[in-house]
């Protein structure tokens, strides 16, 4: 059985990976689009991934808790594999 604290820790992990995919697409996509970047470009779209994340995160809020309540059950049906996350993290 699990616990609030477990459940709470794991809604914050499940969260976290979810932006950093949504983060990583979009620089992705982002350096496709300009093909090659500098160190000063990276530092700038760093700076401007971050807003936009943040943005995202405010106006798609139900969507994101809804992908992670979504892998939240998916992991409760395999006990072992969450317990190592919640360990390892």
């Amino acid at each position: 059985m699990t616990s609030n604290a477990d459940t709470i820790e794991m809604c914050f992990i499940v969260r976290s990976g979810v932006m950093i995919i949504i983060n990583g697409l979009i620089f992705v996509i982002t350096v496709f689009f300009l093909g090659s970047i500098n160190a000063l470009q990276v530092i700038a779209l760093g700076i401007l991934i971050y807003f936009v994340s943040l943005a995202l995160s405010k106006i798609l809020d139900t969507e994101i808790m809804w992908v992670t309540n979504l892998i939240i059950k998916i992991l409760n049906k395999h006990e072992q594999f969450k317990n190592i996350l919640l360990n390892f993290l």
